[in-house]
């Protein structure tokens, strides 16, 4: 296995925590919900999504529709057909840490 340095043309997401990626539908992409960012005792939590095209190297925000899953960072995800399951992680204070969430990748 080798390692190999990548560098991005577009948008760098390192400002903010972002622990967890899960493959595209299109097989040759990475799908990003989330994170948190800390700053002046003060943590705040995210609820964008964004895609990483691993062929361009671009990063591009994604719009959503419907009911995003809650602003959330330091979570788990994995791509089950065409769903991204998120699970756990650090979140708003009004949701179960025992969610599993669920969001449409097409």
């Amino acid at each position: 296995m080798s390692v190999v340095r990548v560098y991005v043309n577009h948008l760098i997401l390192f400002a903010s925590h972002r622990n967890t990626m899960a493959e595209g539908p299109d097989g040759h992409s990475l799908v990003m919900f989330g994170g948190w960012h800390s700053a002046n005792n003060q943590i705040t939590f995210f609820q964008d999504v964004w895609q990483l095209d691993t062929c361009s190297m671009a990063w591009t925000q994604q719009k959503t529709s419907g009911t995003a899953p809650s602003a959330r960072g330091g979570h788990q995800a994995i791509r089950v057909g065409n769903y991204m399951i998120i699970m756990g992680g650090m979140y708003t204070p009004q949701e179960s840490p025992y969610t599993a969430l669920m969001m449409t990748l097409c």
